[in-house]
């Protein structure tokens, strides 16, 4: 198979693995994100392979600013701990993906996306990235901490207007977790309902021609 058709990430965040679980080899773990992004990189240019997920700060209570903060804290320890092990700023900017989880605040959120594309432009710049490197790769995901487990129903509303702020914001990708998972294990009616979140908006919202 030609790999250099493969599209998608695997999303590798040494910070993050380590603010989840206490203690993380970190540098263990850089040596193989380097080692896998430079294979990528050679074999595999539309894998992405490095992620900064604000996601898990976002479920802890921080807000957008904080979000974006820890956004950019990270890819910059990301960015040089990688080139101290030979990759350049290009071939690491290239191959990150920042993973946002979205909440309530409408408007907020949106905003939050923008600011974090803006913001991201600009450390690449600093860092002389090329322009491909200072566009970043977004995927969104629907909160996990504003769903209720009392009133399963009324997560499909908040995931839409989640997955909604997600396409306003420019995500390259929306995922939108099952109205039931806060009760119980997801079933197929509600697998089905958060794939079909996205054709809503496509074709009976006009979402893709209002954007």
């Amino acid at each position: 198979d030609d790999l250099a058709v493969l599209r998608g990430g695997l999303l590798h965040d040494p910070v993050a693995w380590l603010a989840g679980n206490g203690s993380q080899p970190l540098d263990a773990l850089y040596d193989q994100t380097a080692v896998l992004t430079r294979w990528a990189s050679d074999h595999a240019p539309n894998l992405h392979t490095v992620a900064v997920m604000p996601v898990i700060y976002h479920e802890a209570g921080a807000n957008a600013v904080q979000e974006i903060g820890l956004l950019l804290a990270t890819a910059v320890h990301h960015i040089r701990q990688l080139q101290q092990r030979g990759l350049s700023v290009d071939e690491i900017g290239e191959r990150i993906t920042a993973v946002f989880s979205l909440g309530s605040d409408f408007f907020m959120e949106i905003a939050k996306l923008r600011a974090a594309r803006s913001t991201w432009a600009q450390m690449m710049a600093a860092f002389g990235g090329s322009e491909s490197a200072q566009k970043l790769t977004i995927h969104a995901q629907t909160s996990a901490s504003g769903k209720s487990a009392l009133d399963p129903y009324v997560n499909m509303l908040r995931a839409t207007t989640e997955a909604f702020a997600a396409a306003l914001g420019g995500a390259d990708s929306i995922e939108i977790a099952p109205f039931d998972v806060p009760q119980r294990p997801s079933t197929d009616f509600s697998r089905r309902i958060a794939r079909n979140v996205h054709h809503i908006l496509q074709d009976e919202v006009n979402l893709a021609r209002l954007l």
